[in-house]
């Protein structure tokens, strides 16, 4: 019975070192990953804008070019493919120009704001919107020629092979690939400048006033719908997304409970195997040790499997003509939000239970255990003495006239010395 009992707890051990690691690392990732204090702690900082501000354009040119691209002109100038063969450390520089910093900070907050509100149930409906009336103004004024001039000057110069193939392109010629460079020619900087102004004219042509990116996700939905031949199939409402929001507000409610599953299955353990002091610490202390172990283990896998997650291609699928916006806004700080906010409560709770643990097992050594075997000794007197359980001691004669293994009447104490053997009277 006490073996069945044994393998049993030793089971639970088994679930609990899987559990553990489960629970703190799920009742973590949601409690942060739906708070919005967590993204705004993540961007609130002055060099975070900054850094974002050169993705905006591209990403909102990405969007918007999967929108309204067609094959009919694959070899189109457009100002997105021009950005792209730009060096870095030139377009960051002429980036401020079009796209300011404010209106980044505005927009970003903004939607966090709307998000989070919808989130606490104070909104009733989601909007996430990019008012890009400044961007468009910024592209059709002085400041977006004055910016278009500086991206022809800081485009790589043109070797022979480009420069035939600029004069391809320029010609007409079927097939012809534009070189993105910048010729040395005058009359060719010139149609570079031409071409370039009728790039920035077509992407302001695209811009919309304002981009819902909830209106845009039930376009695209709703396309996907109608090429797999379902297109009476509604897409996603408002109800939709509020029942959605209730499921999220009601597992951050029933978070805490994730916690009570280990220790529930501490608990059966005890029940199971712990029968003294010393099993108590021994059974807890190893089961917190290779709990933690196994909890601590993914935290040095965390930054491969963040680089394999593929998160900025999901949600650029996923918010249609905004979503390469979002994907930059988040992936900028994803990495920090995971590694800053995320692994280190993560970190000092496995700690602690990981000391807890160790301290366990050495007192389970230290203690003495009331379920051994007694010890047996030999008088010199020729008897055995047994230790009970409970500290008596226990005289058995091997000599004499009782017979060998029968006990003698009386049990005596520890501190008692055995009776001297007397003679039987003659």
């Amino acid at each position: 019975m006490r073996f069945l009992r044994q393998l049993i707890a030793l089971s639970i051990v088994l679930v609990f070192m899987f559990v553990l690691p489960c629970s703190l690392w799920t009742f973590h990732l949601q409690r942060i990953l739906l708070a919005g204090d967590t993204y705004e702690t993540a961007f609130d900082d002055a060099g975070f804008y900054q850094d974002l501000t050169p993705r905006v354009l591209p990403a909102l040119l990405k969007g918007l070019h999967e929108e309204h691209n067609t094959d009919d002109a694959p070899y189109q100038v457009t100002l997105l493919e021009t950005i792209n063969h730009l060096d870095e450390r030139d377009w960051n520089h002429i980036a401020p120009e079009l796209v300011p910093a404010t209106w980044v900070e505005y927009t970003v907050e903004t939607n966090l704001n709307a998000w989070v509100s919808w989130i606490n149930g104070d909104a009733p409906t989601l909007e996430i919107i990019f008012r890009t009336e400044t961007l468009r103004r910024r592209l059709e004024s002085n400041a977006g020629i004055d910016a278009l001039a500086q991206i022809a000057e800081a485009l790589p110069p043109c070797d022979p092979a480009q420069t035939e193939q600029f004069d391809a392109y320029l010609n007409g010629e079927p097939d012809g690939e534009f070189p993105y460079c910048r010729p040395e020619s005058r009359e060719q900087q010139d149609a570079l400048l031409d071409l370039l102004d009728q790039a920035r004219l077509d992407a302001v042509a695209q811009f919309p006033q304002d981009l819902d990116v909830i209106e845009e996700m039930r376009t695209v939905a709703a396309q996907e719908m109608e090429d797999q031949g379902h297109p009476d199939e509604k897409t996603f409402t408002d109800a939709d997304l509020n029942q959605a929001r209730s499921v999220v507000r009601l597992w951050k409610h029933l978070l805490p409970a994730v916690l009570l599953i280990p220790i529930a299955l501490l608990a059966l353990i005890v029940i199971f195997a712990v029968r003294s002091f010393k099993t108590f610490f021994r059974w807890m202390g190893w089961a917190l040790m290779l709990g933690c172990v196994l909890t601590l283990a993914p935290l040095f896998m965390l930054p491969f499997m963040v680089g394999e997650a593929h998160f900025e291609t999901e949600l650029e699928t996923g918010f249609a003509a905004g979503g390469a916006l979002i994907a930059e806004v988040l992936s900028n700080r994803m990495f920090d939000i995971l590694v800053g906010q995320f692994t280190w409560p993560i970190l000092i709770q496995a700690a602690i239970l990981l000391v807890v643990g160790f301290i366990f097992a050495v007192l389970s050594v230290l203690l003495n255990d009331p379920d051994a075997p007694p010890d047996v000794v030999n008088t010199p007197t020729g008897m055995q003495v047994y230790q009970t359980p409970s500290g008596e001691l226990v005289y058995v004669s091997t000599t004499g006239s009782t017979p060998t293994g029968t006990p003698i009447v009386g049990h005596m104490m520890p501190d008692q010395t055995p009776p001297p053997e007397q003679n039987p009277p003659v």
